[in-house]
């Protein structure tokens, strides 16, 4: 039977890449007689991926010879990857032969993640040895993003040690994410806690949105014990959004409660637009009118639905 289409792809991408685990030579032949497209795309990949784990140096050369453009950057970033996944102590030498910075800063975060399994110190300790600023920086992020994930409370405690305030804030939505999955009680301390506006309120947000999945009730009680402001409002957004077809009326009652002019006049609309879909629009007019917006908030909700209405009708 003769394959087309993604079943050709697939099928030469299996091919080459079976081959390339034995014979690059083939492999290379094959996929030079590829039309441009995405088995060409996988080709590249796979021989890329199976050189640069035995052979980098060649596999380097070759793939600096390929066009310039997407697949040119894919292939070596696939060669530093396999590299540095096979043998992080040839992956270091190999570092100070390159020149490129973006490949250096490829390859030390590369390096970087495969020794954070093993090593935390190890890992931390060789980015911060690296003398070139931004590729040290560069691998250093890349580490604590993926260190979040491992061990939160590692990290916290590092970043705490360090005094390190600033990567603290940066890292805050995903250390509020991590921990809020081990104990909410601790993340939401924790998140309430940041001084920066900005990280507390990004951090509050991971929490209420956590929390809210887990148990909207519990969610919401503390929700309604933090202060008045952005963080609050994220937060408001989010219950809104999970209890909003349950439970409209008391979506419309946190919705109002919303600082944020915008915001809120966002979130009521929202939530009468969800009454109007279920067939509530008694109820929703009811609601408006009884609620406390103002006078030109209530006449901009009820002139939706009356719109919406006529649209139905006509």
């Amino acid at each position: 039977q003769h394959l087309t289409g993604r079943q050709h792809d697939n099928a030469m991408n299996t091919l080459i890449s079976t081959l390339a685990r034995t014979n690059i030579q083939e492999a290379l032949v094959m996929m030079n007689e590829l039309p441009y497209g995405s088995a060409y795309q996988s080709a590249v990949s796979s021989i890329a991926s199976q050189w640069g784990q035995k052979d980098p140096e060649a596999a380097m050369a070759w793939a600096q010879g390929l066009g310039e453009g997407q697949e040119k950057r894919n292939a070596i970033n696939q060669i530093i990857s396999s590299l540095a996944q096979r043998d992080p102590d040839e992956a270091k030498s190999y570092y100070w032969t390159m020149e490129d910075e973006n490949q250096k800063k490829y390859l030390a975060r590369a390096i970087s993640q495969q020794i954070l399994q093993n090593d935390v110190s190890e890992a931390i300790a060789w980015v911060k040895s690296l003398p070139d600023e931004s590729v040290s920086d560069h691998a250093y992020e890349s580490l604590l993003s993926s260190w979040v994930y491992n061990d939160v409370n590692g990290l916290l405690q590092h970043l705490e040690s360090t005094g390190d305030q600033e990567r603290i804030n940066q890292q805050a939505p995903n250390i509020a994410r991590q921990m809020a999955q081990l104990d909410l009680n601790q993340a939401a301390d924790w998140a309430t806690a940041l001084e920066d506006d900005n990280a507390r309120s990004d951090a509050i947000s991971r929490v209420s949105r956590e929390w809210l999945e887990h148990n909207p009730y519990e969610a919401s009680e503390w929700i309604s014990t933090l202060e008045q402001g952005n963080a609050r409002d994220r937060a408001v957004d989010s219950l809104v959004n999970e209890i909003q077809r349950s439970d409209p009326d008391s979506a419309f009652a946190w919705a109002i409660t919303v600082n944020d002019d915008s915001r809120r006049k966002n979130l009521t609309r929202r939530v009468v637009d969800q009454m109007h879909r279920s067939g509530q629009v008694n109820e929703a007019k009811s609601t408006v009118r009884s609620s406390k917006l103002s006078d030109d908030e209530k006449d901009y909700l009820l002139k939706r639905l009356d719109d919406k209405e006529s649209t139905r009708t006509d």
